[in-house]
């Protein structure tokens, strides 16, 4: 392993693990990250094609999601084997390697645990090393000083629920109509988006473990806390406000 200090196990795993497999000259990172969260029925979907003009990133969001659903990750699952914390970042590094975020790419739902959260600073903290090493090298390009930024979009318990709500009645009445006349596209529907007593605890779930863990990246980073639970245009404006000093 190279030296790099970090003071985070997962980090060190993920990383001894990438550099097994990758020459260091290869493990070329997107100069801005922006790592996106937010509570459920905050709205990321209607708002992250702004988040992204914002912030100055072109490439769509890598969802950890999406990554979950991902053929490496499938084949993890189908073996009987969790996708812990060690799995996820992996999938999550090599994703971001692809030349198509050099220059930036959005994070949708990562950290969202402590130990993620920590390694999120490892991981800088890794990258700064990297520029050092080869900035007077010809590889200086490959490794630009990183700028990290988190953003989280909030709302309060009570819109959260309704919002859930909303979506799953939405979503249900769309697949309804799908099935009647024959065309269309199915919508997925979260069973939390269908009961009232599971929405609430995903959201208490979201703001004692996932923003927990994000609140220990404040002091870290740029950190953007949005209040989303107002109009889009409301919500809109408070990204502008937000972001205004941080635009690349």
């Amino acid at each position: 392993m190279t030296s790099i200090e970090n003071k985070s196990a997962l980090f060190e795993a993920v990383w001894t693990g990438l550099q097994a497999a990758i020459p260091l000259e290869q493990l070329c990172f997107p100069k801005h990250i922006v790592w996106l969260n937010g509570a459920p029925g905050a709205g990321k979907g209607t708002h992250t094609p702004l988040l992204l003009k914002r912030c100055g990133i072109t490439p769509a969001p890598v969802g950890i999601s999406d990554l979950l659903q991902a053929p490496e990750a499938r084949k993890i699952m189908d073996s009987g084997l969790l996708v812990g914390d060690e799995e996820v970042t992996t999938l999550l590094f090599k994703k971001i390697l692809s030349p198509v975020y050099q220059k930036g790419v959005m994070i949708d739902g990562y950290p969202r645990t402590l130990p993620q959260a920590e390694c999120v600073k490892a991981f800088y903290d890794g990258m700064v090393s990297l520029h050092h090493r080869y900035k007077d090298t010809p590889f200086a390009a490959r490794f630009p000083f990183p700028h990290f930024q988190v953003v989280v979009l909030l709302v309060d318990e009570a819109v959260s629920v309704s919002r859930q709500l909303h979506r799953g009645q939405q979503a249900v009445e769309n697949n309804q109509k799908v099935a009647q006349v024959g065309s269309g596209t199915h919508q997925d529907v979260r069973k939390t988006d269908l009961d009232p007593e599971r929405a609430q605890k995903r959201y208490r779930v979201f703001c004692d473990s996932t923003f927990a863990a994000l609140k220990a990246l404040e002091g870290s980073f740029p950190y953007h806390v949005i209040e989303a639970g107002g109009s889009v245009e409301e919500v809109e404006r408070a990204i502008d406000l937000a972001l205004k000093d941080y635009y690349l």
